[in-house]
């Protein structure tokens, strides 16, 4: 009797260690899917950046593997997170910045190039610089220009410049040919940026046009001061000019640049008669300092209304 219970113990013992392992499997079972499952999807809502950078040269994406979840589905790319950022347009750039091919491709082009009045901000920058506290110009005759051009590393820039406002339809249609014609120009800020210092801006190789003065010598404004003269990438082409014996050059950093330019291959930036550029202005009715006779300003284009 007794031996017959002790059997009856053991198989119910045997058959509750056997239920305890099915439970036990079991759980690992839910566990495993469990984390799967979230495993898919984080890999889903945070792709690794650097498997989807945007290329912004060629504004392709790339997907790698480690963006594919286990089920085998790609994981959705996040655009705030490329490079390019296409839903980006002209106002979430600065002067200066670079802006990738893809966000001026998904944007209507003429949008980056604009005629503004100066309002507070600008006038803010240029007070006291190339607004002088004796500037005859009054405000209201000044726009603010903002445009895009091709840099010295051929890559898309944004670029400003404050001029007079009888020129500021003109200089849009001017630099939007340049720009599309993939015509480099190395930098256009504000002179301000230089103090208004125009050696400084020149030797930065920086196209501008408003700052104000008067004709050395006289109480004349220049075609700089009214806002009517482009100094385009000027360390390349600079002012020449000789006195009393001696070439002057301006800047002086552009001496190499100054003598024997007809037959020169060698100058980068060279404005001559056969430049896109010199043609372009000459279209809207400005005259080039390369054609003055006894100086020769190789940077300079200017506007006289004639």
């Amino acid at each position: 009797m007794t031996g017959l219970i002790n059997v009856s113990r053991l198989r119910m013992l045997g058959k509750l260690k056997c239920l305890d392992e099915i439970k036990a499997k079991a759980w690992l079972v839910v566990a495993w899917m469990a984390i799967s499952q979230a495993v898919c999807v984080s890999c889903s809502a945070k792709p690794t950046d650097s498997h989807h950078e945007k290329n912004a040269v060629n504004g392709s994406d790339s997907v790698s593997q480690d963006d594919v979840c286990n089920d085998g589905k790609t994981a959705t790319l996040d655009p705030s997170a490329m490079s390019g950022n296409a839903s980006a347009d002209a106002k979430d750039f600065k002067p200066g910045e670079i802006v990738p091919e893809d966000v001026v491709g998904n944007t209507e082009v003429q949008s980056w190039f604009s005629v503004n009045e100066i309002d507070d901000s600008i006038f803010k920058r240029i007070w006291k610089k190339s607004f002088k506290e004796n500037c005859t110009v009054p405000r209201s005759q000044l726009r603010y220009l903002r445009i895009l051009h091709w840099n010295g590393d051929g890559l898309t820039q944004v670029g400003e410049m404050v001029c007079n406002k009888i020129i500021a339809d003109k200089l849009i249609r001017v630099f939007k040919k340049l720009y599309d014609a993939n015509y480099k120009i190395e930098s256009v800020l504000l002179v301000d940026d230089f103090d208004a210092d125009d050696v400084k801006s020149m030797n930065a190789n920086n196209t501008t046009c408003f700052n104000f003065r008067f004709i050395k010598g006289t109480k004349k404004t220049s075609c700089h001061g009214k806002g009517l003269a482009v100094d385009l990438n000027p360390l390349y082409n600079p002012d020449v000019r000789t006195r009393n014996g001696k070439l002057i050059v301006n800047p002086e950093k552009g001496r190499e640049y100054a003598t024997n330019r007809k037959s020169r291959k060698d100058i980068p930036y060279k404005i001559d008669r056969n430049d896109l550029a010199y043609k372009i202005f000459k279209s809207e009715g400005f005259s080039w300092g390369g054609d003055w006779r006894s100086i020769k300003d190789y940077q300079h284009f200017e506007y006289n209304g004639k």
